[in-house]
């Protein structure tokens, strides 16, 4: 578990309902989002008990809890990469792309005259 993660998927919730509702992808995006931060806390939770129950030999109980927090973990990990996948960044009209598709800039109002051209 990292708090980083958790920070991000706060961040990136944060950014869809700000930007992004306009998106086919949004309604899904928030649910993967949100589903994200709970299994992160529920994992959290999960690991504070594994923590604090003293390692016994055999102890099948605190063997399955174990597996259960690396299920929640794998379950975390592919449902952040289904929301990187569905997030749709809407570009503004007046965008430059660079060949890798990312946004390199933004074009502002440019006025260009006759003169500037070299025209009368």
């Amino acid at each position: 578990m990292d708090i980083s993660l958790l920070t991000a998927n706060a961040n990136q919730l944060r950014l869809l309902i700000t930007y992004n509702q306009g998106s086919k992808t949004y309604v899904a995006c928030i649910t993967f989002v949100i589903m994200s931060l709970v299994l992160q806390m529920m994992v959290a939770i999960t690991m504070i008990v594994v923590s604090l129950t003293k390692p016994q030999r055999d102890d099948p109980k605190r063997q399955r809890v174990k597996i259960v927090t690396s299920i929640g973990v794998a379950i975390i990990t592919m449902i952040n990469i289904l929301v990187a996948s569905l997030v749709v960044a809407e570009q503004p009209p007046n965008a430059i792309v660079a060949s890798s598709g990312s946004v390199v800039g933004l074009l502002t109002n440019v006025n260009i005259t006759d003169n500037v051209l070299g025209g009368t």
